[in-house]
C-alpha cells in the first residue's frame, strides 16, 4: 500500500460520486409489490486511478467492511457503484429521477451532514434538476479533506449515512486488533521496538506498517501471520514521531487502527527543521545555476526546495528532492535581481520552512527600473495593435504595464507580464488620441514605475474637435423631471464629463463623468418650474479639458 502524497504545493481536491444504479426499490414490472432490501447488496468501487481517490478507496473499503454487504470488483453486478475521483470544488448535490428516490436521496443528505461536522461546515445541499436514471449523490472533499485523518472522517461519515437510510446491519461481532505494548504515544526506548497487539475479535490475519506519516510504511511493512508481536528493527533516534498502522483481516476485508510514537532520541532533543548553508544567504550568485545546501535538520523525513523571484514563490523550481541534503537549480536569471529560496522540512507530519535569498548574477551597477525600449516616448503608433518592449532594468524580479486614456489609466491594456519584456497591446484608438503607458518594475518588495506618452494611430487625419449636445436642442423646453442628453463624439476626445446646474458652469443638479464610447446620459430628477437650466459638455482632448455651454428651459406651467 503506497505512502499518501505529502506535497506542501498540492490544493488536493477529491470528490466522491456515488451512482446508486439498477437497485431494486419498487418491482419494474405492473402491478409488482415493494419487494424489500436484498439479502447481499453488492458494491463495487471504482476509481479514475489517481492517488487520492486510491487512497480514499482503500479507506473507504475498510470503512464499509463492517456492514452486511458485498465489496465486489465487477460494477456490472453490483447493485451500488461508489465512484472515486480528485476533483476540485468542494459541494454536496442530491438528486433523484421521481418517486419515492427523491426521499431516499434527501435522507442521504440530512444523514451525510449529521454524521459529520466538516460536511457540514465545508458542503451544501441542493436538487440536481439534471438527473436521470437512479439516485445520485455527488460529494466534493475539496481541500478541507487532504490529509488521511479527513479521509477517514469523511469514509466513516459515508459509511453511517448508508447504515442509516439503507437500514444496513453489522456484520457478526468482530474488533480489530489493538497495540497494547508500547502504550500509545509513549517515546520508544531504543532505535529496535517490539510493538505487542491483542488478537481482536473475528481476526485471521495482522499487517504492520511503520512510517514517518499517517498510514506509511516507509520503515516497515510486514505481513505478521497471527503473530501478536513484531521486533522492528533500524527506527530513527531522532525524537521524531513514528506512525503505526495495524491491520486486522477480518472476513476478507483489512480493517486498521493507527498509533503514534515518539522515535528514541539519542541525543535527548527534539525535532528541528533543515537551514540552507551555502551558498551564505545574501550573497551574490555566479551565474545561472547554483547548488543549494543545508542541513538535515533533526527528525526530517524529507525535503521540498522552492525558488522564485519573491520570497515563498516557487516559478524558478518547485522539486521534491526527497533525503538529499543538496539540490542544484539551473535556469536562473542573470540580470541582477533577488531570487528567493524556501526549503521545506517535512517534520512531525506537517511542513516547515526555512528562507534565504540571494542577488542574481549580472548586475552591473545598482537597482534600476526597467525603461521602454519600443516605440520610442511620444512616437506616434501605427494601428489598432501596438507592441511595447522594455530592458531588464537591475534587480527587477517582475513586470506590470497599463495602458489608457490618461496617465496611470488602465483602461486599455493591465497586465502582470511576469518576467516578460513585451506586451502586445490591441483595440487602441484609431482617432489620435493621447495614449498613456505606465511600465512597473518590481525591486525589492515595492512596486516602481516610469510613464510614457504616445499619439494613437489616426484613421481620419484632423484636428481635435470637442464633442457637441445634439439632442434635446439648444434652448428646446424639456419635458419633465427626466431627460435623455446625447452628444457626438467629437474628434480624439478621451472622456466626458456632464454638468446641469441652475448657473453657467454649475453642476447642482446633475454632474458625471463618462469614458469615450459613450454619448448619452439618462438624467433625472430635474425641476419642473419652468426656470433656466444651464448644461456644460465636457470633453478631456490631449491632456486637457474643453467645453460647450448650452442651455435650455425646466418642464412647467
Amino acid at each position: 500500500m503506497p505512502e499518501l502524497s505529502t506535497n506542501p504545493m498540492k490544493r488536493i481536491f477529491c470528490c466522491v460520486l456515488l451512482l446508486m444504479a439498477a437497485f431494486a426499490w419498487t418491482a419494474m414490472a405492473a402491478g409488482a409489490q415493494d419487494t424489500g432490501r436484498p439479502e447481499a447488496v453488492r458494491v463495487a468501487i471504482v476509481t479514475d486511478g489517481s492517488t487520492r481517490a486510491e487512497a480514499l478507496s482503500k479507506t473507504l473499503e475498510a470503512a464499509l467492511a463492517g456492514l452486511q454487504l458485498e465489496l465486489t470488483p465487477d460494477a456490472g453486478q453490483a447493485n451500488w457503484i461508489i465512484r472515486l475521483r480528485h476533483e476540485e470544488g468542494a459541494s454536496l448535490e442530491i438528486g433523484a429521477s421521481a418517486g419515492d428516490g427523491v426521499e431516499f436521496v434527501r435522507g442521504l443528505a440530512e444523514e451525510l451532514e449529521r454524521a459529520s461536522p466538516a460536511l457540514r461546515s465545508a458542503a451544501r445541499a441542493a436538487a440536481c434538476k439534471a438527473c436521470r436514471g437512479g439516485n445520485q449523490v455527488s460529494l466534493g472533499l475539496g481541500d478541507g479533506f487532504d490529509d488521511p485523518a479527513e479521509e477517514l472522517l469523511a469514509a466513516n461519515a459515508i459509511r453511517e449515512s448508508l447504515k442509516t437510510v439503507m437500514r444496513l446491519a453489522e456484520r457478526a461481532a468482530s474488533t480489530p486488533a489493538s497495540i497494547i505494548t508500547p502504550a500509545g504515544g509513549a517515546t520508544l526506548l531504543a532505535p529496535n521496538a517490539t510493538f505487542g497487539w491483542n488478537a481482536g475479535t473475528g481476526v485471521s490475519r495482522f499487517w504492520l506498517f511503520v512510517g514517518n506519516w499517517l498510514g506509511g510504511d516507509t520503515l516497515y511493512s510486514a505481513d505478521q501471520g497471527t503473530s501478536l508481536t513484531a521486533t522492528v528493527p533500524g527506527l530513527p533516534a531522532d525524537g521524531r514521531k513514528i506512525y503505526v498502522r495495524l491491520w486486522s483481516l477480518i472476513d476478507g476485508t483489512w480493517e486498521s487502527r493507527d498509533f503514534e510514537f515518539r522515535a528514541y532520541s539519542a541525543s535527548g532533543g527534539g525535532p528541528q527543521k533543515a537551514q540552507i548553508t551555502s551558498p551564505a544567504p545574501g550573497a551574490t550568485l555566479t551565474g545561472t545555476s547554483v547548488t543549494i545546501n543545508w542541513t538535515p535538520g533533526v527528525a526530517v523525513a524529507r525535503y521540498w526546495l522552492f525558488a522564485g523571484l519573491w520570497e515563498g514563490g516557487n516559478t524558478l523550481t518547485s522539486a521534491d528532492v526527497g533525503t538529499n541534503l543538496s539540490a542544484t537549480v539551473a535556469g536562473l536569471p542573470a540580470s541582477g535581481q533577488m531570487i528567493y529560496f524556501r526549503l521545506w522540512s517535512y517534520v512531525d507530519g506537517s511542513w516547515q520552512s526555512a528562507d534565504a535569498a540571494y542577488q542574481a548574477s549580472g548586475a552591473s551597477g545598482p537597482p534600476a527600473k526597467a525603461a521602454m525600449t519600443s516605440p520610442a516616448a511620444g512616437a506616434a503608433l501605427a494601428g489598432s495593435t501596438a507592441t511595447f518592449s522594455w530592458n531588464a532594468g537591475s534587480a527587477v524580479t517582475r513586470y506590470y504595464l497599463m495602458a489608457g486614456l490618461w496617465k496611470g489609466g488602465n483602461t486599455l491594456f493591465n497586465q502582470d507580464m511576469n518576467m516578460a519584456q513585451s506586451a502586445t497591446v490591441t483595440g487602441l484608438p484609431v482617432d489620435g488620441s493621447r495614449i498613456y503607458v505606465r511600465l512597473f518594475s518590481y525591486i525589492g518588495n515595492a512596486w516602481q514605475f516610469s510613464d510614457y506618452e504616445y499619439t494613437a494611430f489616426e484613421q481620419s487625419p484632423g484636428p481635435a474637435q470637442k464633442a457637441v449636445l445634439t439632442s434635446p436642442a439648444p434652448g428646446a423646453a424639456l419635458g419633465g423631471t427626466s431627460a435623455t442628453f446625447v452628444w457626438s463624439a467629437g474628434k480624439k476626445a478621451e472622456g466626458y464629463y456632464l454638468f446641469i446646474g441652475d448657473w453657467q458652469g454649475g453642476n447642482s443638479r446633475y454632474s458625471q463623468y463618462f469614458e469615450a464610447g459613450t454619448t448619452s446620459a439618462s438624467v433625472t430628477g430635474l425641476p419642473v418650474d419652468g426656470r433656466m437650466l444651464f448644461v456644460r459638455l465636457w470633453s478631456y482632448i490631449n491632456g486637457q479639458w474643453e467645453h460647450n455651454d448650452y442651455q435650455m428651459r425646466a418642464a412647467g406651467q
